[in-house]
């Protein structure tokens, strides 16, 4: 569990802010009032999409979830903030997909 829930964590932290992206901007776009551009953004959340994915299996995700035993992936391997970086990139991942599926069921 102690392997497994963590990720869990991430993965419906990151579904749960990507339900509530759309209050989440607001509010940002009113503190900050900053707008992309569209092909910015477009970049930007393939750019997510990808490290996401490409982190999602150096670490492993689905055999952690699974419970397999896992104490050592390629992604610990790496530099403390490339590490970073792809967790962050996976619970994007997961913001998006969030974002997604709330649009579609509205």
């Amino acid at each position: 569990l102690h392997v497994s829930i963590p990720f869990l964590f991430m993965i419906l932290g990151g579904l749960h802010l990507g339900l509530h992206w759309q209050g989440f901007r607001q509010r940002f776009n009113n503190l900050i009032n900053v707008n992309l551009l569209n092909s910015l953004k477009k970049v930007a959340i393939a750019s997510l999409i990808g490290v996401g994915i490409y982190g999602s299996f150096l670490n492993r995700i689905g055999d952690r979830l699974l419970m397999h035993h896992i104490f050592a992936t390629k992604a610990t391997e790496l530099p403390f903030i490339e590490f970073i970086l792809l967790m962050s990139g996976i619970f994007s991942l997961y913001v998006i997909i969030g974002y997604i599926f709330d649009k579609h069921i509205k």
